[in-house]
């Protein structure tokens, strides 16, 4: 009887730590597993998000005195006559870009980081409602990132640029990179869809930077621009 019960009670423990070694693999499982971020789709009012903006017939519900801070725009159209406006029309662009720039202006919880996915959105919104903290954002980005940007992003972001701020210091910098790029690159942009000016001064930059090349210096070559 005592054998009987010493090889039950091994066959139980056995048992448990089979069943724990279990547990402990989907609990591993669980835990590693990465949480994506979900941002706020502004929806629904709070006691903060009092002023109702309509884009494409949706809601999207904010903080005004927050969002009025960033821009002159939204400040004239949700004071205009010196009271808060209870719901307002925004006209002329898609619901989702919309969304974006807020997503990327406000906490929602956090505020969405500016990448190469949706610079180009972010540029074209916040030059539309001039929201310059934002837009001096994707100037840093642009600036930290330009020589890592392929050639179409550096067309999309050129095309926005051009048509929404053509002298912003940022297309210096895009200017530069396109006229450095090979011939054949350079022959397959659609530049109809960049303002003529934008294009002459990419051409003309391009002409000077030929016309100095590499400077040599000893035996050693020193690029003048």
């Amino acid at each position: 009887m005592k054998d009987s019960n010493n090889s039950s009670f091994s066959s139980t423990i056995r048992r448990s730590l089979r069943l724990g070694r279990k547990d402990n693999n989907n609990t591993s499982s669980v835990v590693s597993a990465p949480q994506s971020l979900t941002y706020d789709d502004f929806s629904q009012p709070t006691p903060l998000r009092t002023c109702e903006l309509i884009c494409e017939g949706r809601s999207l519900w904010v903080n005004p005195g927050y969002i009025c801070e960033f821009s002159k725009y939204f400040t004239e159209i949700i004071y205009e006559g010196g009271t808060q406006a209870k719901n307002v029309a925004i006209n002329g662009v898609k619901y989702e870009q919309f969304l974006e720039l807020l997503r990327v202006l406000c906490y929602c919880p956090t505020r969405k980081p500016i990448t190469e996915a949706n610079i180009a959105v972010i540029i074209d919104m916040a030059c539309n409602f001039e929201v310059e903290p934002v837009m001096r954002r994707c100037e840093e980005f642009v600036a930290r990132r330009i020589g890592q940007l392929d050639r179409q992003r550096l067309f999309q972001l050129t095309k926005t640029l051009s048509q929404c701020d053509r002298y912003n210091s940022t297309m210096t910098l895009l200017v530069d990179k396109m006229a450095r790029m090979p011939d054949h690159d350079l022959s397959t942009m659609q530049f109809s869809q960049i303002p003529g000016d934008v294009v002459a001064d990419l051409y003309e930059v391009r002409r000077l930077q030929k016309k100095r090349g590499p400077k040599r210096i000893g035996d050693k070559f020193c690029c003048l621009m």
